[in-house]
């Protein structure tokens, strides 16, 4: 059995912060997965390309 799940919110967050994600627990096995949200913001440096990839 494949289940999804799909979420859509807006956060917000400081930097260093952690957030509690969300969990789920597989139904057949018990295992449960937890997500955590953190951000940690990088200044650009002079002459730096931080572009995304």
């Amino acid at each position: 059995m494949i289940r999804q799940s799909q979420v859509n919110t807006n956060l917000f967050i400081r930097d260093g912060q952690t957030l509690p994600g969300g969990t789920a627990t597989d139904p057949i096995r018990g295992r449960v997965l937890k997500m955590d949200l953190s951000v940690d913001v990088v200044k650009e440096a002079p002459g730096r390309d931080f572009s995304p990839l």
